[in-house]
C-alpha cells in the first residue's frame, strides 16, 4: 500500500495504469504515470475537470506514445456495438439524428451519453454546437469537480444533428434516427428497441 500514487510510480515497475480518483486529481495522476514510463493508462470519466487539464493529458500521452483510454463504457455495451454494427453495415441507414434525455450532470454522467453519441456518428464532423447550462454549479466536498446539468444540440457537417437534455430525473434515454430503423434505449439501457 502506498500513501500516494507518485510514491508507488516511484517504487514498483508498473506497466497499466488504471487512474480511478475524483475528476480534479486525474490530470496530476496521469501526468506523473506518463512521467514514470508506464505504457498504457486506462482514465476514469470525466476525462478532466477543465479542457485545460485535458488538453495536458492528452499531449503527454501521445509525447509519451501511451495506449489510452478513458472509461466511457457504453461504447463496449453488447447493445450498442450491435447498433453501431447495423449503422455501420448500411442496414439501419444514414443516422439522421439522435436525442438523448439525462438526469444526471455534464461530467459525471452526460460524458457518456456525449461519447455514445460519437460513437454512433463514427467520424462525422461537427458544424457547430449551441447549449446552456441548468442551475449553478454544484461544489461537493468529496474532492468531485463542480458540476451542473444542461442542455445542448451540435449539427454535424452530414446532416446529423444531436441532442442532449437534461431531464431533471434519473430518466436516461437515447433515441437514434436513422434512414432505415429507429432505437429506442430505455432505463439507462436495461431495454432497447428497434423499429
Amino acid at each position: 500500500l502506498f500513501a500516494d500514487s507518485q510514491a508507488m510510480l516511484a517504487r514498483v515497475p508498473v506497466d497499466i495504469v488504471s487512474v480511478t480518483t475524483h475528476a480534479p486529481q486525474h490530470c496530476e495522476c496521469v501526468l506523473a504515470a506518463a512521467e514514470s514510463g508506464v505504457k498504457a493508462i486506462f482514465c476514469e470519466k470525466p476525462l478532466a475537470a477543465t479542457l485545460v487539464e485535458a488538453d495536458q493529458m492528452i499531449a503527454a500521452a501521445e509525447q509519451g506514445g501511451l495506449v489510452t483510454a478513458v472509461g466511457t463504457l457504453r461504447r463496449w455495451s453488447v447493445l450498442w456495438n450491435k447498433v453501431k454494427g447495423l449503422i455501420d453495415a448500411g442496414e439501419a441507414g444514414t443516422v439522421s439524428h439522435i436525442v438523448q434525455h439525462s438526469g444526471g450532470r455534464l461530467l459525471h454522467t452526460e460524458s457518456h451519453f456525449f461519447d455514445l453519441g460519437r460513437y454512433l456518428l463514427g467520424d462525422a464532423e461537427p458544424d457547430w454546437a449551441v447549449g446552456h447550462l441548468l442551475g449553478e454549479k454544484i461544489s461537493n466536498d468529496d474532492g468531485t469537480a463542480p458540476d451542473c446539468s444542461g442542455h445542448g444540440y451540435v449539427h454535424f457537417k452530414t446532416g446529423a444533428e444531436y441532442f442532449l437534455t437534461a431531464s431533471g430525473c434519473m430518466c436516461h434515454e437515447t433515441t437514434v434516427v436513422c434512414a432505415n430503423a429507429v432505437f429506442r434505449s430505455i432505463n439507462n439501457g436495461s431495454e432497447m428497441r428497434m423499429w
